[in-house]
């Protein structure tokens, strides 16, 4: 039986940080999709999938591992057959169980199933706040209006959700209106204002991302400090640089390892080893001696207390892990100037 704490979620996270615990695993069960969006990070990698058979034995593993969240993602979960099969035997193992999709292969018999298995959430992805702008990007008619019954089953059954929404150019203006289309949903709204490349460098996604302009009307807006509360609990010289392959890791459709969903660096296979030899093995090991101080030029950055540096947007960009992920840094200088503009303001400009 895994252990169990009386503490925080924070806490939690800070102690599995520690003791390289993979308290959170991203398990990508397929990379097929029954949707066209051009804005997807994801790179079919040609992989056979994992069997229901292959994919229990890895939950028995990440169970004996200690993980406690486990996400399921694709691609698109629901195009697998034996999806609902592979969540129910996920939740037999005490799993905190989320699951993320688009909606669209849901109906009320489903949406039952789900709430049979209490999901400590299910992510659904709008990006509009009408089918013209969602159905554009997604590049599949109907595509809104499927999601948004997803939304509505889901709210019948009690089932907690959060909608996802990648802030692009196509739809900033459409935010608050996403917002409280969330809210009559019954749903968590979360924005992300990052457009990724795809995992293989592939650039064609950033058709989509935000001017410099934007990015700035949009934290100066929509975020209440655009700085960082607090310091860094360690020096700079000392502090690791995330918590991939300490604390979360994901797992592909063929059970490729990676110390995070966004970072495409292979740990280790799961058809040739077991989790823990990969978890313990020489490419993590390696991945988790990296810290701060071995940033090519982060340390000396005049924005780094503005930034939530994430390496693998710098590998996927610039095919450095340890150099600078420039969509970052975009938003740091940002969040830094606004933050210096109220601080004037505040003091009368300084006078």
């Amino acid at each position: 039986m895994r252990e169990t704490h009386n503490c925080s979620i924070d806490t939690l996270f800070t102690r599995a940080a520690k003791d390289n615990v993979p308290l959170s695993i991203e398990f990508e069960l397929t990379y097929r999709c029954n949707l066209h969006c051009s804005h997807c990070y994801v790179v079919d990698r040609g992989e056979e999938e994992l069997s229901f058979s292959e994919i229990a034995g890895i939950l028995d593993q990440l169970a004996a591992a200690n993980c406690l969240f486990l996400t399921l993602t694709g691609g698109e979960v629901f195009i697998r057959e034996d999806f609902l099969d592979i969540a129910r035997y996920a939740r037999s193992q005490g799993f905190a169980l989320k699951i993320f999709t688009n909606g669209n292969l849901i109906n009320k018999d489903i949406a039952c199933e789900m709430a049979r298995l209490k999901p400590l959430q299910v992510g659904i992805s709008l990006y509009g706040a009408d089918a013209a702008t969602h159905d554009r990007l997604t590049g599949v008619h109907g595509s809104f209006h499927r999601s948004i019954n997803a939304l509505r089953l889901f709210k019948e059954q009690g089932i907690m959700t959060t909608v996802k929404c990648l802030l692009m150019k196509e739809n900033l203006a459409q935010l608050g209106e996403i917002r409280t289309l969330a809210g009559e949903m019954g749903a968590i709204f979360q924005f992300d204002p990052v457009v990724t490349p795809r995992n293989d460098g592939n650039r064609a996604p950033l058709q989509h991302e935000l001017t410099e302009a934007e990015l700035y009307g949009f934290f100066s807006h929509e975020v209440a400090d655009p700085g960082k509360s607090g310091e860094r609990a360690y020096p700079l010289s000392e502090s690791i640089i995330c918590g991939a392959g300490r604390d979360i890791c994901s797992i592909s459709p063929g059970g490729e390892v990676y110390a995070c969903v966004a970072l495409p660096m292979s740990l280790g296979n799961l058809r040739q080893s077991s989790f823990e030899k990969i978890w313990h093995g020489a490419e993590a090991t390696k991945l988790r001696r990296f810290r701060f101080s071995d940033l090519h030029q982060c340390v000396s950055c005049h924005d780094v207390n503005y930034c939530i540096r994430c390496w693998g947007l710098a590998t996927v960009e610039s095919g450095d892990h340890l150099g600078p992920a420039y969509s970052n840094c975009r938003i740091a200088r940002i969040r830094h100037r606004i933050s210096d503009e109220r601080s004037k303001s505040k003091t009368g400009g300084g006078l």
